[in-house]
């Protein structure tokens, strides 16, 4: 009889969680917003790229994604941004990147114990600017690296929740070294709006 009552907990704990996961993907993907939404009449290849979501870190700093679709491709993009002054001094508690290459590795896991692998289809290099009205305080930014991911795999990490993830970058001076930079802290309410943005990629 315990193990009956537990495999019943069990499975009332994945239905709600599972439903949870449904409800809230609905409501958050209700009202879908897009960066672009365009036609190239030259080319016939429609772009529709979501609104970005931040993944990880403060309003000035970290990272963010978004979702696009470009033909029957679809990828995962990532913004990147690091504050520090120019006495080197991190104000951020995120390395400075300079560059993610081609190839190098963006590895997702999910709470359902998934791990989805993902490439960048193109060298990223980083830009520096100084901060408006800081002395000696710089933003570093990396914009628009692009992941390729299946549809497979957009469904997969739609069904369930982000959890952590894993970034392969590059620093100045050393192109040829790897370097990883792990983040598992994702918040739920954030991985339900990432799952958001994807519905609304695939459904429209």
């Amino acid at each position: 009889m315990v193990s009956i009552n537990k495999g019943m907990m069990n499975y009332k704990f994945y239905f709600f969680a599972g439903f949870s996961i449904l409800l809230s993907t609905i409501t958050y993907s209700q009202d879908c917003k897009f960066k672009e939404n365009s036609f190239d009449k030259s080319t016939n290849v429609s772009t529709l790229i979501s609104d970005e979501i931040k993944v990880f870190g403060s309003l000035t700093d970290g990272g963010s994604f978004s979702v696009k679709k470009s033909e029957d491709k679809y990828f995962i993009v990532l913004d990147y941004n690091v504050t520090k002054a120019s006495n080197n001094i991190s104000i951020s508690k995120f390395p400075v990147i300079n560059k993610v290459g081609q190839g190098d590795k963006l590895i997702i896991k999910s709470t359902n114990d998934q791990t989805i692998t993902l490439t960048a289809s193109k060298d990223v290099v980083m830009k520096s600017n100084m901060v408006p009205n800081l002395n000696n305080v710089y933003s570093y930014k990396l914009s628009n690296i692009h992941y390729l991911i299946s549809e497979d795999n957009l469904k997969s990490i739609q069904g369930s929740l982000i959890s952590s993830i894993s970034l392969e970058y590059r620093t100045d001076g050393d192109d040829n070294t790897i370097y990883t930079f792990d983040y598992s802290e994702i918040k739920e309410k954030t991985a339900i709006k990432l799952n958001g943005l994807i519905n609304c990629i695939l459904n429209n």
